[in-house]
């Protein structure tokens, strides 16, 4: 039987993903395959989850579940002294002197109030304008039924006359 590999004993606040949800973890040791774990409410064997340690975004499968505590492992190799040595975010400086924490979110800008409400002004404009053009395409088509009507029903009896004429 293989030897089992060493694990490094931690108590590290994570956050995890799991079907999309999120939840807090606490990573209880680690090793370079994969981890052992705590949480509220542990994801089933066999399920894949996120877990994101500062700028570490780790992706495993739970091998197993016990109470609050499962196992991931990983298919990717993971720096273990990296993620032991991150920051946490939101603390001022480091101590190792690390690079100050990184901005996570794709485009920070877009969670302000005002883009938020420009955002909104811009789609009310237009949803209002595509009205506008459905409901002018639908009085052209509606004009044109119209009018074809309106023209058979004239013919009809300009061609009785012209047929009593001779012509």
């Amino acid at each position: 039987m293989k030897p089992r590999e060493p694990r490094v004993k931690v108590v590290i606040h994570a956050r995890m993903r799991m079907d999309g949800a999120w939840g807090d973890a606490c990573i209880r040791n680690i090793s370079s395959r994969g981890m052992f774990l705590q949480a509220a409410t542990p994801p089933a064997r066999g399920s894949y989850v996120e877990i994101f340690r500062g700028k570490h975004i780790i992706i495993g499968r739970v091998v197993w579940q016990k109470d609050r505590g499962f196992g991931i492992r990983t298919q990717d190799k993971l720096p273990i002294s990296a993620i032991i040595e991150e920051p946490v975010q939101g603390t001022k400086g480091n101590v190792r002197g690390a690079a100050p924490p990184i901005e996570r979110r794709a485009d920070p800008s877009r969670a302000t109030a005002a883009t938020v409400s420009e955002r909104l002004e811009r789609s009310r404009r237009f949803s209002m304008a595509f009205q506008s053009a459905i409901i002018i395409v639908a009085g052209i088509a509606g004009a044109a039924v119209l009018m074809g009507t309106v023209q058979q029903i004239l013919a009809r009896p300009l061609t009785d006359i012209s047929s009593h004429l001779g012509n």
